[in-house]
């Protein structure tokens, strides 16, 4: 499972049914976000199924079934996705995340913590995620009310204020009582994701094992850490790592807080060292590190800037500054919300080389 990867969705029509729009409003857009975006800190138990599709242009490249389950008591969540003939499986009992795909042989664990519970979103999580992203660079309007799954819901359509951003226009269905999202639509370039929510049950009963894992007994349970091991380093040891020099900062407004070097497997199978700054130890910027991929991709969504004299790409709903240079990538994501793109760009020139060329 790519934990990075944004999921959001909709589709599948089945179970939903459009009773309509009503023109009397009566809760103002701005308020409507706020509660919806405040309601994710009061999600009640629910067990729920939903279709994820993505669509490139007008072609369906991806159809997934999700499950889930979410207990109140304990914090317990069980997420299931099915994608062909692919089933992931991930379980939290409130004290330990498993990791499964079938027909695997190996499980990863983690252990929960505040962030790392987080780090399991449902598919409404991830939409509220979006809706606060685009809540400032999009107009967000309400369309309409609509009955989906015998649920009020408000229909609210968000479309972008600037021609280059990195999601495009946006719909969210959202139940006025409860305030959470049971579709969504986004758009990134040529790329469509929609879900829906098809079934939806706010009051589940729980067995004793729907929050347990039943493994094959060959399978191997391998600490989540240990599947992409990090560890601290000096700039020397990073240098001899990645292969190659690269640009750091070495300035006295700045302090270099951490320096962590992955070994990440599978899709990525690359180091990739992350350097975290702080100013008047404040978190400020961090920055990744790695080879500049075989296949290196453009960003056709965001802002085209020169970085350094070098094209780079600026995407301002995650503050991510991207460009390569001399065989290497760097992606800085700005942390600090008093940190512009204009400064961030004048301490790039301040960059020095961890060796001479």
């Amino acid at each position: 499972m790519n934990m990075k990867k944004i999921l959001l969705g909709s589709c599948l029509l089945f179970g939903v049914m459009a009773s309509g729009c009503e023109e009397n409003q009566t809760v103002s857009t701005d308020e409507i976000v706020s509660k919806t975006l405040e309601a994710r800190k009061q999600i009640a138990s629910y067990a729920a199924e939903g279709h994820i599709r993505t669509y490139e242009g007008k072609n369906l490249t991806d159809d997934s079934v999700i499950q889930e389950w979410y207990d109140t008591n304990g914090g317990k969540r069980r997420i299931e996705l099915k994608t062909n003939d692919k089933v992931t499986r991930t379980v939290s009992d409130g004290k330990q995340i498993t990791m499964y795909q079938d027909g695997s042989d190996t499980a990863y664990t983690m252990d929960v913590s505040a962030d790392i519970q987080d780090g399991m979103p449902s598919q409404k999580d991830q939409l509220k995620t979006i809706l606060e992203k685009v809540k400032g660079t999009h107009q967000v309007d309400v369309v309409g009310n609509e009955n989906m799954l015998g649920f009020n819901t408000i229909h609210l359509k968000a479309v972008p204020k600037e021609k280059k951003t990195l999601f495009g226009e946006s719909e969210f269905w959202i139940e006025e009582k409860t305030w959470q999202i049971l579709k969504g639509t986004m758009e990134s370039g040529n790329t469509r994701t929609e879900f829906l929510y098809t079934k939806y049950d706010s009051s589940p009963v729980f067995t004793d094992k729907t929050f347990q894992l039943d493994l094959p007994k060959n399978v191997k349970i391998t600490p989540l850490q240990d599947a992409n091991p990090s560890k601290k380093v000096t700039l020397e040891q990073a240098q001899t790592e990645l292969g190659l020099p690269f640009l750091y900062w070495d300035l006295p407004k700045l302090t270099l807080a951490d320096t962590e070097l992955m070994d990440l497997k599978g899709e990525f199978n690359r180091k990739e060292l992350t350097l975290t700054y702080t100013k008047n130890q404040v978190p400020y910027f961090s920055i990744s590190i790695f080879p500049t991929p075989k296949d290196a991709s453009s960003f056709p969504e965001a802002q085209t800037v020169k970085v350094r004299g070098i094209e780079g790409y600026y995407e301002e709903q995650i503050r991510s500054l991207i460009w390569d240079e001399k065989g290497m990538r760097y992606s800085l994501l700005m942390t600090h919300p008093d940190l512009k793109l204009e400064e961030m760009l004048k301490l790039a020139e301040e960059m020095k080389w961890t060796s001479s060329k």
